[in-house]
């Protein structure tokens, strides 16, 4: 998680900003596997309990009052759904098939 923010650049403390900032190096480092979509917290970003909790710790910092299309942005990455124990503490993993194929076993290499 602290390559991403670094790399990242952003030295803006929004947490619109720096939400924007990690997904959209999380997109562009996985593009050639994944296409130039959205990243989708939930069906393709994976992290340990810890390193979620540190994530939003820092989108959050200053404590900035945010809209509500951040506060949904804010929650999807708060749900269950991002923790994934076997993730190692700080790394995070984004899945290059979707959740939804892979649940059903018919993912074909």
């Amino acid at each position: 998680m602290s390559w991403l923010i670094t790399s990242s650049g952003i030295t803006a403390s929004r947490p619109d900003l720096r939400l924007n900032a990690i997904e959209n190096l999380l997109a562009a480092t996985t593009h050639q596997w994944r296409g130039a979509k959205l990243i989708s917290p939930e069906g393709e970003v994976r992290m340990s309990e810890a390193t979620r909790d540190r994530l939003l710790s820092w989108v959050q910092s200053l404590q900035w009052a945010v809209d509500p299309r951040t506060a949904n942005r804010i929650a999807r990455y708060s749900s269950h759904t991002v923790i994934e124990p076997t993730v190692p503490d700080g790394w995070i993993r984004v899945l290059l098939q979707p959740a939804a194929v892979a649940a059903k076993g018919v993912y074909q290499e």
